[in-house]
């Protein structure tokens, strides 16, 4: 959509919070000047597949750096000066000696890689293979990045990546 504030995988430092109470997945209280990474999106957790478990499916699903920008969002994307984090986006506090190009990939492509070994269980003496098909402007880490990495600490035998 267009116009658009690109940018879906990003780390910041909290300005301002509009809840004092605000806390990140792990329970630990959000304090201005925390550095921070988020989720790629932000859905509302009551609609009929939000209740159903499918909140990547949910009605009123924004997207970070995807979503068209709105008198009410315009700053929607990791490469804007500042972003506005909607209400009931997931966030997590992290440590400043962290590199950004490790950290900022967490919303998106070590999610994705995390979701994919999570669905395919047991990997124990299992092989596999990862082709390179995207090429990061930013120098982060590719999906298939994050699968070499992943996979063997969860015991499995190798993952090979082949060149497209």
């Amino acid at each position: 959509p267009s116009p658009c504030v690109f940018g879906h995988e990003i780390v910041g430092v909290v300005e301002a919070t509009g809840d004092t109470s605000l806390q990140d997945l792990r329970g630990k209280a959000i304090a201005v000047g925390d550095r921070v990474v988020w989720s790629v999106a932000v859905a509302c957790h009551q609609c009929r597949n939000c209740l159903r478990g499918f909140p990547q499916k949910c009605d009123s699903l924004r997207k970070y750096g995807h979503h068209a920008i709105e008198d009410n969002w315009q700053l929607s994307g990791g490469l804007a000066e500042s972003c506005h984090l909607l209400d009931g986006t997931a966030l997590v506090v992290i440590d400043n000696h962290i590199a950004e190009e490790v950290i900022c990939p967490a919303s998106c492509a070590t999610a994705t890689v995390a979701s994919a070994i999570r669905a395919a269980g047991n990997v124990e003496g299992r092989r596999g293979k990862v082709r390179r098909r995207s090429v990061s402007p930013t120098g982060g880490w590719r999906v298939s990045d994050r699968c070499l990495f992943d996979a063997p600490r969860r015991g499995g035998d190798l993952l090979q990546l082949r060149a497209p």
